[in-house]
């Protein structure tokens, strides 16, 4: 399989990474997965066929047997309040709304795994529960694919051993969907405004407008182009898609 269905979220391109992609556009990128299910396996082959039943309506989630090519612990950094300064507070109003506190932030580390399945194409996650912890081992899951969000291309050092996951791909079509908003309330009566999934409108567009297009999500049909995976750190991508704006990237 060569063409892959990934998704994106317009808040993304806000980060200043990548433009606002194209039909036809040369582009590169790594691939984010989320897990709906994950499990050891015991059939030690690489297989992925896209999910067409069930709520995954947007088309970017995948069944696939994959082998886990690199599985590690990050000390991921962050900036947050002094641990123990926000015991007691309470987190949201009577209204259901959260509510904000302005405290001297300091720098942090927090264990935080990571892994690489390669089910046709390398796709990683960094973070969350039920990870693969060890390399070399097979799984069977059912996930979902997207652009990398946080673009986590800028790797600790400790990550000089993981293997190249930006690939080179050629974009083939651009899918909008959106959804109306419906208003919710989760388990302990706080309002919440949701898609609802049911309601999906799916519309082909040339180019993305990530600003205008706020309200939706995008998946891109991508064809990956026989160039090998590599690394990249993030001056070296906003370099690569600089040239895009002289036209040197299209067909």
């Amino acid at each position: 399989m060569d063409t892959w269905d990934i998704g994106l979220a317009p808040h993304v391109i806000y980060d200043g990474v990548y433009p606002n992609l194209q039909r036809g556009q040369i582009a590169r990128f790594a691939v984010e997965f989320w897990p709906y299910a994950l499990d050891s396996s015991a059939e030690a082959v690489i297989h992925a066929e896209r999910v067409t039943e069930g709520g995954h309506k947007s088309n970017n989630a995948y069944h696939v047997n994959a082998k886990v090519e690199y599985a590690a612990e990050w000390d991921e950094v962050f900036y947050a309040p002094a641990p123990g300064m926000m015991d007691g507070l309470p987190k949201w109003d009577a209204q259901g709304e959260p509510i904000f506190y302005h405290f001297p932030l300091v720098r942090q580390t927090r264990p935080e795994p990571v892994c690489v399945l390669d089910c046709g194409i390398r796709t990683y996650r960094e973070g969350g529960k039920n990870l693969p912890t060890n390399s070399g081992g097979f799984v069977n899951a059912t996930i979902g694919m997207s652009i990398d969000q946080f673009f986590r291309s800028d790797f600790p050092p400790t990550a000089r051993d993981m293997p190249p996951i930006i690939y080179t791909w050629h974009i083939e079509e651009i899918t909008l969907f959106t959804a109306p908003l419906v208003e919710k309330r989760d388990e302990v009566g706080r309002l919440r405004r949701e898609y609802d999934m049911e309601q999906i409108i799916s519309q082909s567009i040339e180019q993305m407008d990530a600003h205008r297009d706020d309200h939706g999500w995008y998946t891109l049909r991508c064809t990956k182009l026989d160039f090998p995976p590599v690394h990249m750190n993030r001056r070296e991508m906003q370099a690569y898609y600089a040239q895009d704006k002289m036209g040197k990237r299209y067909q």
